[in-house]
């Protein structure tokens, strides 16, 4: 007798349903042994774990994921702070700095050259030999005259409504080789700076008492200037400006997008205990080894 290798034994799903319904108690029974058993062992499982102390894997990578979520998002936000401030700074100084707005191709810049001359008394009065020179400590008394200015001497001055962009436009330079005091005020018109750097040399003139106490010296003016031309410096700092007020607005939407993403992700869910789950698998199999 040959045997047929090609047989595959079918199931009889009426019969297998027949089956089912003939002992559903007792399947009903072993699923419900199965579900208290993984039920109860899901939650003497966790119960053990955290009475000793400890998480499980899923709680130490939920505290992980959600640490770095948190830290992203203030990091973010953080971000989006600072460069918002740094993008209304920089807005802010270049609609209201008299400096930037100038034409870098047309400023008027009005200089004034002092030196200072050091009493004789006071050089014959040095050890023979020393190479200190008083006049070092005497230009210094002269390095910031416009300090002791007041806001409305310099609005009067330099015709300018916001102050505290003043002191761009001039400059005080102290040179220890030829001991002099250089200042210089730019602007967009001969007489705007002429004024201001009127205001200057009074300023610096008005320390020489001051610095009279440092030592005996006179303090001289050499020579006074007013040019018109071109101030590379000016073009650059415009230029670099613009640059950086661009890369702000970059940063700044890369910065919000981040955190639209993050908001979107929402923060991780904290995992669950998984009773009623482990229940179900545990009524399933049950279910599934009485009747297979």
């Amino acid at each position: 007798m040959q045997l047929n290798k090609d047989y595959e034994p079918e199931i009889n799903l009426k019969d297998l349903l027949f089956h089912v319904l003939y002992r559903w108690r007792s399947i009903l029974l072993v699923a419900l042994i199965g579900a208290v058993a993984l039920f109860g062992y899901q939650y003497f499982s966790l119960k053990s774990t955290h009475d000793a102390g400890k998480l499980t894997k899923e709680e130490r990578q939920y505290q992980l994921d959600l640490q770095s979520y948190r830290e992203d998002l203030e990091s973010t936000k953080n971000t989006i702070a600072s460069k918002t401030a740094l993008l209304q700074g920089q807005n802010k100084y270049l609609t209201e700095s008299a400096y930037i707005q100038l034409d870098p191709n047309a400023v008027w810049t009005a200089s004034s050259k002092y030196v200072v001359k050091v009493d004789p008394s006071v050089m014959e009065a040095l050890p023979q030999g020393s190479s200190l020179d008083p006049a070092d400590s005497i230009l210094s008394a002269y390095a910031a005259p416009l300090a002791g200015a007041t806001e409305e001497e310099l609005i009067e001055a330099f015709g300018l409504d916001k102050p505290e962009y003043v002191r761009e436009l001039t400059e005080v330079n102290t040179n220890t080789e030829d001991n002099s005091v250089t200042l210089s005020v730019k602007g967009a018109d001969k007489e705007t700076v002429q004024k201001g750097l009127l205001l200057l040399q009074q300023k610096l003139e008005a320390l020489t008492e001051e610095a009279q106490k440092l030592d005996k010296h006179t303090l001289t003016k050499v020579s006074e200037d007013v040019s018109f031309g071109t101030d590379s410096n000016l073009s650059a700092k415009q230029t670099e400006l613009s640059k950086n007020i661009e890369q702000y607005k970059k940063d700044l939407q890369a910065a919000r997008q981040t955190l639209d993403n993050l908001e979107e992700k929402e923060e991780p869910k904290e995992p669950g205990k998984h009773y009623i789950k482990m229940a179900v698998i545990g009524a399933i199999l049950g279910a599934f080894l009485l009747v297979f």
